[in-house]
Parts: C-alpha cells; structure tokens; sequence
C-alpha cells in the first residue's frame, strides 16, 4: 500500500513538473551573426544574414527575429539577431532602441516565412521595376 502511495505522489509531482515547462515562455534574445569567413560579397550580403538569423530564431524555438546593427567598441558596424514571440518584446526593444545609439534596427521578420528564403536588392536585377 506505502509503494502504491509513493507511486502516485510521484507521478503528481512529475505531471506537475512537466505543466509547467509547458507553460513557461522562452524570453528575448539577442546574439551577434559573426561575419562569414568567407570574402565573397554574397557572403556578406543582407539576404544571407536573414537566412542565418531565419536558421538560428527556428533552431532555438522563436517565432520572430529582427536585424540589428550595432556599433561595437571599435566603432565598426556588426550584425545581430533579435529572438522574440511576441509584440510586447518587440515593443520593449524598440525603447531600448531609441535609449541607445549604437542600436539600429534594419528589420523584423517571421521565422517560418524566412527560412529558406534568399532576398535580392531590387536594383542588382537588370529590367526590374
């Protein structure tokens, strides 16, 4: 009878446990893209960050990412990714944004939308309005 009860309490405690991952939401991130090593320009190109940055927001379970370039020490330009789910973080971002100059926001996108995906400059395409 003791075992029977243990047992119970047991699987109470783990139903409980795992309700709760369940519940819990994954906060913000913000993670620098390094450069490519490679010195190819379409390494470096704008469309293959966003397919880095697509890769990494669905890799680690987030349903939006945004661009940013940010001034490091140097005062060179670098790359990072904004991880979010939700308006409200963006929302939080953007006053962190406007408080810090050496953040700027190149642009938001859905994950799922962007995987995959390679964008071209309008203007690299000869005959294209």
């Amino acid at each position: 009878m003791r075992i029977v009860a243990v047992f119970i309490v047991l699987i109470a405690l783990l139903g409980c446990q795992s309700t709760d991952t369940a519940q819990r939401v994954k906060s913000p991130a913000m993670k620098q893209l390094l450069a490519p090593k490679s010195q190819e320009i379409e390494a470096h190109s704008l469309s293959n960050y966003i397919n880095r940055a697509a890769e990494l927001a669905s890799k680690k379970g987030y349903q939006h990412f945004a661009l940013v370039s940010k001034l490091n020490s140097k005062h060179k330009q670098t790359i990072w990714v904004y991880l979010y789910n939700n308006d409200e973080d963006l929302q939080s971002f953007y006053q962190k944004a406007r408080n810090d100059s050496k953040l700027n926001l190149i642009d938001t996108f859905s994950t799922e939308e962007s995987k995959g995906r390679r964008y071209l400059d309008v203007d690299s395409i000869p005959g294209l309005a």
